[in-house]
């Protein structure tokens, strides 16, 4: 299989677990399906960076290995997103300046 091939392999495997994950959610009520809302976008932000992704052959191939792909890049991301609060700190903090300035 071609490389562009394994790319679209690789999508419609995250784009089908997303699906399942999707009807999931909607089997939940609705206050514990919006405790999910932030799993749901990440998960989806996943997929669009890769349509714009470019990997060798072999890279699409291990990542369809994995039974739960898109659950295994979400836990990795999760896992290294500890610079997650110092942005929302930044954030904030560059707004007080901006309004300090007006």
């Amino acid at each position: 299989m071609e490389t562009n091939s394994m790319h679209k392999a690789v999508l419609s495997k995250l784009e089908n677990e997303l699906e399942v994950y999707r009807q999931y959610l909607l089997s939940l009520p609705c206050n514990e399906a919006i405790e999910h809302s932030y799993e749901y976008t990440i998960k989806k932000d996943i997929i669009i960076a890769m349509e714009n992704s470019d990997f060798p052959e072999d890279g699409y191939k291990l990542l369809l290995s994995s039974p739960c792909l898109l659950d295994d890049i979400y836990n990795t991301f999760v896992s290294m997103e500890d610079d997650y609060m110092e942005t929302i700190n930044y954030s904030i903090e560059k707004e007080i300046r901006k309004a300090q300035e007006r």
